[in-house]
């Protein structure tokens, strides 16, 4: 008999835990349908996007998101263009979302923002927002990433239900359900372009301090994959960099050398490195939000130029599906 009793508590305390394991699943899977509708995830608005056709798109990280004005910009190269910047995002996630973007949707060029920190993996300390993507480890290619740079956690997002949306519950899980609850809208706008985020106190302005990037050769090797994806699809790559505060921008001693990097490796897959003109916009607080993010101003005469600079550089676009 005690043995008898035995195995049905072994049966029920199993019930039970295979009842727990289908309710976490339960959730799990509800949790990741508000997780991927949440529009604060700009990740989540490019993963839905499909059919789009653009004259050109641009990558890069806040300083594309938030100072690239796309209307301004189409104007300049009489084109249609989408902003697909993100906060904060490095080059492995830039390359990410651009090999996202491109499984449904087409553009005939990439305008790619780049700075003289983003090949530097140590000042740059966290690789991408893993958050934004536990609900997308389905997709191979994300789980790939996760995998290379979170290894065993991220089987552990993927495989045990909850654990990711616990671990990150200030941003996502129950955060992005109410979100979508409310209703709440995304900060960029239809192209893609968002406004600046925030704002800093006057003293930031006043602490450049010289300072050497450095080149992390993993990161040189995304970025030669984003380019070597856009040159197999035969997409020309035209690479560029937003204003910077100048005595933030001169306090860097390698510059020079960094950009001359970025045009060595845009050289070998055909890519094009355009310059704006915008000693002027840099030399004058009044243009910036941060000392590296341009203000709503300082934003519209930089995509003005920009547009300027690029239509020199590519033509204009024609009806005919084709940019010269």
């Amino acid at each position: 008999m005690p043995s008898a009793t035995n195995a049905t508590k072994a049966l029920h305390a199993i019930g039970f835990m295979g009842l727990l394991v289908i309710i976490a699943s339960a959730l799990d899977a509800g949790i990741g349908v508000a997780a991927r509708r949440d529009l604060k995830s700009k990740a989540n608005w490019v993963f839905e996007m499909k059919g789009g056709t653009y004259d050109y798109v641009v990558l890069g990280s806040s300083r594309a998101y938030r100072v690239v004005q796309v209307a301004a910009v189409d104007s300049g190269v009489r084109g249609r263009g989408l902003n697909l910047g993100q906060d904060g995002a490095s080059i492995p996630e830039i390359a990410l979302m651009f090999d996202v973007f491109l499984r449904r949707n087409s553009t005939r060029r990439v305008l790619l923002e780049v700075d003289e920190f983003g090949l530097d993996s140590v000042w740059v300390s966290h690789p991408l927002h893993e958050y934004l993507y536990i609900a997308h480890l389905q997709d191979t290619a994300v789980a790939h990433m996760l995998h290379d740079y979170f290894g065993a956690r991220e089987l552990l997002w993927h495989y045990v239900p909850l654990i990711g949306y616990a671990e990150y519950n200030d941003r996502v899980g129950i955060q992005s359900v109410m979100r979508v609850l409310r209703r709440q809208h995304a900060e960029y706008d239809s192209t893609g372009s968002a406004p600046p985020h925030y704002g800093v106190s006057a003293a930031a302005f006043d602490s450049a301090r010289d300072t050497t990037y450095l080149v992390s050769e993993s990161w040189v090797k995304d970025l030669e994959r984003l380019l070597a994806t856009a040159r197999t699809r035969r997409i020309p790559v035209t690479m560029f960099t937003a204003t910077e505060y100048a005595p933030f921008r001169d306090a860097v001693r390698n510059r020079t050398a960094l950009f001359d990097r970025y045009r060595a490796i845009g050289r070998e897959y055909g890519a094009a490195f355009v310059e704006v003109a915008d000693s002027d916009i840099a030399a004058d607080r009044a243009n910036f939000q941060d000392p590296r993010h341009l203000n709503a101003r300082g934003a519209a005469i930089f995509s003005h130029r920009l547009g300027e600079a690029l239509r020199r550089e590519w033509g204009p676009f024609t009806p005919a599906g084709r940019s010269p």
